[in-house]
């Protein structure tokens, strides 16, 4: 029975327009990120730039946010994400003379002083080099204090500004040098075989739109069985509410799941062109790997969220939740951008290699990744639930809405 109730879902999504919008959406968005990515090369002693890394150095934090700050509060142009989209804040009156103080504290000059070195700064063609502005700090001033006076400033600014905790490291931007590019290099070679990290930056990308579209597949479903009165000629079959729901289930798991796979068969294939040129070796799984412990589990959580809200509500009331967690996760994730993980929803690691990262963290991405596998499965047995009790009488969405509406009038 479930095998045949599977299959006709299957048979479903073939005929439903948003699994095709779904299909176009997600190629578009690859095709954006990862259509054409440069392949690693070795690099060779004598060149101009091997990249940059971040510090985490406090004396280096400290000079490069101070800085920045310098540059800032010269413009009076500072750039913050207060929810994730780029806004650029002008002080005036109280909160500047504020900035300007703690500017002061921080670099141990006065405001005069200040005010010359921004001047001589803006006046030089070094302001091409922004957006920071050579000053250093205090001899006086640790790394504790300096926190807290930037902490100050980020609530000046209204948050979201790279004087947060949050960003402040990612100031702190240094030069690569050769013998760390090499070392680099010959982790993704040797440690990663070269497809592991390609596979890292696929589920980077892939997260972050799967993390979304599939609660619209869900919605969409459910939504069209209400308008089509469906579930009357389900309810009166003797096929189990879990059969149902589980099927439905499974079949766009499935569905959704197998265009991830073929997608990663283009990045696949340009690593095994390079590596075979290279004479390395290939981990030919490491896409399938990756995907199925990244990426899986962030289509059952986002379809799973769409079934019980649909199933409980009768209404596309899931897209608006599941879109809020959505983007707080692209928020929070921006600081995690080369690894770390933490307990998020989309998982991010936007680079190539940082292979010691991958491995210092992986405990908290398997722990990340089996707790929202837990979290989608219950919220399933949730949905099997409440489906169940409406096909007893026990529940009634629309009633109950229709009773209130007519209370209020």
């Amino acid at each position: 029975m479930f095998l045949q109730l599977f299959h006709k879902e299957c048979k479903q999504m073939l005929k439903c327009l948003t699994y095709y919008v779904f299909l176009i959406c997600m190629i578009l968005f690859f095709v954006g990120q990862m259509g054409d990515f440069d392949f690693v090369k070795q690099p060779q002693p004598g060149q101009e730039d091997y990249g940059t890394k971040y510090s985490d150095n406090p004396s280096i934090i400290m000079e490069k946010t101070i800085s920045s700050l310098a540059y800032e509060y010269a413009l009076n142009k500072f750039a913050t994400y207060p929810i994730g989209f780029y806004k650029v804040v002008i002080l005036s009156g109280k909160k500047y003379d504020e900035i300007e103080n703690i500017l002061c504290e921080v670099t141990g000059l006065n405001k005069e002083e200040v005010k010359t070195r921004a001047n001589e700064f803006f006046s030089s063609e070094k302001i091409i080099t922004g957006p920071f502005m050579p000053i250093e700090p205090s001899k006086n001033l640790n790394y504790e204090q300096f926190g807290v006076l930037m902490e100050k400033v980020d609530k000046l600014l209204g948050g979201g500004s790279r004087y947060s905790e949050m960003y402040r490291t990612q100031n702190a931007q240094v030069p690569i040098t050769y013998e760390e590019a090499l070392s680099y290099y010959q982790e993704i070679i040797d440690k990663d075989q070269v497809t592991g990290a390609y596979a890292r930056l696929f589920c980077d990308y892939m997260g972050i739109i799967l993390a979304i579209l599939p609660v619209f597949i869900a919605v969409t479903r459910g939504l069209r069985d209400r308008r089509a009165r469906a579930h009357e000629v389900i309810y009166a079959h003797k096929v189990s509410s879990f059969h149902v729901i589980v099927s439905r289930y499974t079949a766009m798991v499935v569905m959704l799941f197998l265009p991830v796979l073929v997608l990663s068969l283009y990045p696949l294939s340009i690593c095994i062109y390079h590596g075979s040129s290279l004479g390395v070796s290939i981990d030919f799984f490491a896409f399938i790997t990756y995907s199925v412990v990244w990426l899986l589990p962030t289509i059952l959580v986002s379809l799973s969220v769409g079934v019980l809200f649909t199933e409980l509500t009768e209404t596309a009331i899931a897209i608006i939740l599941h879109g809020f967690w959505w983007f707080v996760s692209i928020f929070t994730g921006v600081s995690q951008m080369g690894g770390g993980y933490g307990m998020n929803l989309i998982p991010r690691h936007n680079i190539v290699g940082n292979y010691e990262v991958y491995q210092e963290h992986f405990q908290i991405l398997v722990t990340n990744r089996i707790f929202y596998t837990i979290l989608a499965l219950l919220l399933m047995v949730a949905s099997v639930f409440v489906y169940e009790m409406k096909r007893k009488g026990k529940l009634h969405v629309r009633r109950k809405i229709f009773a209130n509406r007519k209370s209020q009038l």
